[in-house]
């Protein structure tokens, strides 16, 4: 059939013929459909409508096809968004190259089988750096990401740099499902700014119960309890990080 029948198919299907509705084939497979009758009043008058079924599924794969390419256009724009660097947007745990700790890995792994979004259920990653704690939290995100949950994926640092120009950068972590927050306290104790940064940064997402991935080295852990300014942000990470994960070794890199 040529392309133009086809499209003058599509354009209704049903045409009148003497009075009396025939109707046409699926327009894709061409198979006619099944007429039913049923009794209708119209205008105070009873009257026979003819209800065409057709038995075949053109229509939802249509549909979908449709919402296959949906899905797929909100996952591109998730990694789009996710503010993930390059290095990490093909970290997988099949691919996981650091096995000091296979433990850890697979909790990572229960924790992405069993994740529930906004349950305030958190991983804390403590270890030096080169340990493999950002690529385990990189895994979990992008297996996520591919199961069409909205995640970020940002350096501690970046968020600061961020927040001076851009004041809505919070509002934005809220609207994700795992947010993952990577050195997370990596900044100079000494100031206010910064740990009132790092408290508003933690006491938002506690506040609206994300589900969070931390990592933080072990030095940076203690200047931070150092502070006692710093305590409620220690309390709160620890209340929504529920399974801490202990990383203790040397650099994979200097191996």
């Amino acid at each position: 059939m040529q392309q133009a029948q086809k499209d003058k198919l599509t354009s209704t299907m049903a045409i009148v013929t003497a009075g009396v509705y025939d109707f046409l084939p699926c327009p894709d497979c061409y198979k006619k459909p099944d007429v039913h009758e049923m009794k209708v009043t119209l205008d105070g008058k009873a009257k026979i409508k003819k209800i065409p079924s057709y038995s075949c599924n053109c229509y939802q794969k249509k549909l979908d096809a449709r919402e296959s390419q949906q899905r797929q256009q909100r996952i591109n724009d998730n990694f789009k968004n996710s503010m993930m660097s390059e290095a990490f947007k093909t970290a997988y745990f099949n691919k996981y190259q650091t096995c000091n700790f296979p433990q850890n890995k697979q909790v990572c792994i229960d924790y992405y089988k069993n994740f529930k979004p906004n349950t305030r259920a958190g991983l804390l990653l403590i270890g030096s750096p080169g340990t493999g704690k950002t690529e385990l939290l990189a895994c979990i995100t992008n297996n996520l990401i591919k199961d069409d949950y909205v995640c970020i994926f940002a350096d501690y640092q970046e968020l600061i740099d961020r927040s001076f120009d851009d004041k809505s950068i919070l509002n934005r972590l809220n609207g994700a499902d795992f947010v993952v927050i990577d050195d997370f306290g990596r900044h100079d104790v000494t100031k206010d700014f910064y740990n009132d940064f790092a408290f508003k940064l933690i006491n938002t997402l506690y506040r609206n119960n994300k589900n969070i991935g931390i990592t933080i080295n072990p030095d940076i852990l203690r200047e931070l309890k150092q502070v006692s300014k710093n305590n409620a942000v220690i309390d709160r990470l620890y209340e929504m990080c529920k399974t801490v994960l202990r990383f203790d070794g040397t650099s994979y890199r200097r191996e």
